[in-house]
């Protein structure tokens, strides 16, 4: 799932996106958001940053 720093979902994933390893964003601004990706081990957080 991607949020914006607010904490606001902006986009859910498929399982297919993520084990591609290819997520489409590009519809979004520049600018930074929050990646939670849900698997068997847990959950994990990263930040990432749309740069043009």
């Amino acid at each position: 799932s991607m949020y914006d720093l607010t904490g606001k979902l902006l986009k859910e994933f498929s399982n297919t996106e993520i084990q591609s390893g290819k997520l489409l964003v590009g519809g979004f601004a520049n600018g930074t958001y929050q990646l939670k990706i849900k698997t068997e081990q847990g959950v994990t957080a990263q930040k990432l940053l749309i740069a043009r």
